[in-house]
């Protein structure tokens, strides 16, 4: 079954679900489809925590979730380590109604597919590869949110729109955001308008220029993408890859595909791993407040570490706490 099946054909929440690949729109999806029948069974308490490599809170039993909890994993952009891998594995045996278990993997190799862990995991509930969409599959996608949204487009306009934002979920699900709000009926013209708007302003602009060490510009694009309706955890997500990659290339890898390379290799010589780290757990932070469970404000969270990315390519040094030091 294709993964839009599984999401929008999602009646009840599975136990166990995880979603892994390299469509992070598909993720959101799916984060979106769980969240919502887990609200209409009343769910009293959400308790969103993250887990990678640090560790697992062990002694948690689902008798400690009341009536029921949402806890929702993200194990890192890309394959977790045995013992994270381990750790979440055995979590999810442990999962019982009426608690709810959501794993999600970015960015998964190929490779990392038919892994033992994800294999398992898996096996206990629901389970999408959230895979790049052909020009069919995405329409289907701006049809489904057209229709969400009560936007009274005609099917060869929205063929249109799929064909000329290539596959970009997020792009396509934006213009659609944007013909809401303007509440017209839409046609081409219109579509190539927003589109044209969003070509000039996305999250790729907005993580280049911060890895450039454009501070201002960088804070200039979040600031309209906010405005512009663009989702949170899509911004948190590129950024977090972003120092993600750093990270990576710091331990002798190779820069994520799509950013720039020299960019993330200058950043990854001139920077220490304890601030490149600090700002992840930022990140972290930031994805709780995302999710209704931290404090502060997304906005400003968001802008700090947008800051923070470029201050590392401009060679500035950043607060990091002593703990980490």
């Amino acid at each position: 079954m294709k993964s839009a099946d599984i999401i929008r054909g999602i009646k009840t929440a599975p136990t166990v679900s995880v979603v892994y690949g390299d469509e992070p729109q598909l993720i959101e999806e799916f984060r979106s489809a769980v969240k919502n029948v887990t609200q209409a069974a009343n769910v009293e308490r959400a308790d969103w925590e993250t887990l990678s490599d640090s560790p697992i809170m062990e002694e948690r039993g689902s008798s400690l979730f009341g009536n029921g909890s949402c806890l929702y994993d993200i194990v890192g952009h890309g394959a977790p380590s045995v013992k994270a891998a381990t750790a979440v594995l055995k979590l999810a045996r442990r999962m019982k109604p009426p608690d709810i278990l959501i794993i999600a993997a970015h960015h998964l190799e190929r490779k990392h597919y038919k892994a033992a862990w994800l294999r398992d995991v898996s096996a206990l509930g629901c389970s999408v590869c959230a895979k790049r969409l052909n020009a069919s599959e995405t329409a289907m996608w701006c049809r489904h949110w057209a229709e969400g949204y009560e936007l009274n487009i005609e099917e060869e306009t929205l063929q249109w729109l799929a064909s000329h934002t290539e596959g970009n979920l997020a792009a396509a699900k934006q213009c659609l955001l944007k013909m809401q709000l303007a509440g017209d009926k839409p046609d081409a013209a219109q579509m190539a308008d927003a589109l044209s708007d969003g070509a000039r302003h996305n999250v790729f602009n907005l993580i280049d220029a911060a890895l450039a060490g454009h501070g201002r510009r960088a804070l200039s694009i979040l600031s309209f993408l906010l405005e512009t309706q663009e989702p949170p955890p899509l911004i948190l997500w590129a950024t977090a890859n972003a120092l993600q990659s750093i990270l990576t290339v710091k331990k002798g890898g190779t820069p994520a595909w799509g950013l720039p390379a020299q960019d993330i290799r200058d950043i990854a010589r001139r920077t220490s791993e304890n601030e490149v780290t600090w700002l992840l757990r930022c990140a972290a932070t930031a994805d709780r407040t995302i999710k209704g469970v931290g404090d502060g404000e997304i906005k400003i969270q968001l802008m700090n570490l947008i800051v923070g990315l470029a201050a590392l390519r401009r060679g500035i040094k950043i607060g990091v706490p002593n703990v980490l030091l």
